[in-house]
Parts: structure tokens; sequence; C-alpha cells
């Protein structure tokens, strides 16, 4: 009975070992995504970090990511419908040499509109807001707007929450703006992450998954208290 005990336990430790040097390895790949790295390395990092403490340890399995762009119908509806007219107006009267419209534009301003409005389509369909919430505090990026990822650790942050608001009356709409109310980088949606930090600083980062979110700060917060 006392060996069997004694094994249940062993197997017990083994396996939250195990759990552990797991855990290290992904939590590994997430914060340095796309870097080799040799198998000495990934051991003794996993090593490392099965000697941390058993909070820091549920700290890091809890992780929020998301990627978000410009999907919404009317926006594309609306490039669609310009790109199309400046197009049409482009082969009308460069390719086909017609007259287009009672003042045709001269033929610098019809490439410059041309090349405008295929601009406008690659930029919506390229840029892309990165968030992600983890043990560190807080990281996003703006595509085309950000060459290296923003980072704001938990230290600095006096209050997190997922909040709905109105991206047209609060900040003029979507994108990154800057007003009254903070800095705030949104693509979509009415829901967004609002951080309070040190002297009273906003910053909101809008959100497509607000449920799993509030979920995420939730469990970042009872791990940090227990």
């Amino acid at each position: 009975m006392r060996f069997r005990k004694d094994k249940n336990k062993n197997a017990k430790h083994f396996g939250l070992a195990k759990c552990r040097c797991w855990v290290a390895m992904r939590t590994l790949n997430d914060l340095m995504p796309g870097k080799k790295r040799p198998f000495q390395t990934t051991f003794v990092c996993a090593s490392f970090y099965y000697l941390w403490p058993q909070k820091t340890l549920k700290m890091a399995m809890k992780i929020f990511t998301e990627k978000q762009r410009f999907n919404q119908w009317w926006v594309w509806l609306l490039l669609i419908v310009i790109a199309g007219f400046v197009v049409w107006g482009f082969v009308q009267q460069i390719v086909m040499g017609n007259t287009f419209g009672n003042n045709p534009a001269p033929i610098t301003v019809q490439y410059f509109a041309l090349v405008i409005a295929i601009g406008l389509i690659v930029f919506f369909r390229v840029v892309t807001l990165y968030t992600r919430v983890d043990v560190r505090g807080v990281t996003w990026r703006f595509s085309l707007l950000h060459r290296k990822e923003k980072h704001i650790s938990w230290k600095e942050i006096t209050k997190a929450e997922v909040i709905k608001y109105h991206p047209i009356r609060d900040y003029g709409g979507w994108g990154y703006r800057l007003g009254s109310h903070g800095k705030a980088y949104s693509v979509a949606g009415k829901y967004a992450l609002r951080l309070t930090l040190h002297k009273e600083k906003k910053l909101l980062i809008g959100t497509q998954k607000p449920e799993e979110l509030k979920r995420i700060l939730q469990q970042q917060k009872h791990a940090a208290c227990c």
C-alpha cells in the first residue's frame, strides 16, 4: 500500500513537472515566435520555468491574442465604388481615348487617382491590429503604423476593463485616434479594452472578442491575488 501511495505521489509530481515544462515551451514560443532556438536553450528555459512559483505558472497559462482587420461590408462597398469609378474613367480616357465627363481631367490626374484608389484598397486590406494580453502586460501593434510592438506592463496599468463605447461619437471613427479621451486603436465594432495608466492617462484598444478578453482579465487578476 505504501509503495502504491508513493508511486501515485511520484506520478503526480512527474505530471506537474511535465505540465510546467510544456507550458514553458508554449509560452517561450508565444513570446518569441519564429525564432530558431536549439534544444538545449529550450530545455534550460523550461527548467528555469519549472522553478517559478505556482502563481506565475497560473498567470502564464492565460494568454489572449487577437488579430483584426477592416472587414465592415460598407467600408469595402465604398472602396469598390470609388475604385470602380476611377478605373472606368481611366479606361475611357487613357486606354480608349474617349472623353470622360464634360471637363476631362489631365492625364497626370488620372494616373494619380488610379494609384490612390488602388493604394486605398491595399491599405485597408493589409492594415491589421494585433493585440496580446499575458503575464507581462498588454502588447499591441497597428501594422503600417508601428514597425515594432508597443508594450505596457501591468506595473504601469492602474485599471484594465472591457467597455462598450461609441467610436464615432467618442473618437470620431475607427483607426488611430487621438483626442480628449486619450489614444485609441480600433478597426471595427463597439467594444474595446480601456487601460488607465498612471497620471490618469488612458489607452483604448478595440476588440472583437469582448467576452473572452473579460475572462482573461479576470483570470489574470485572480491569479495575481492568489
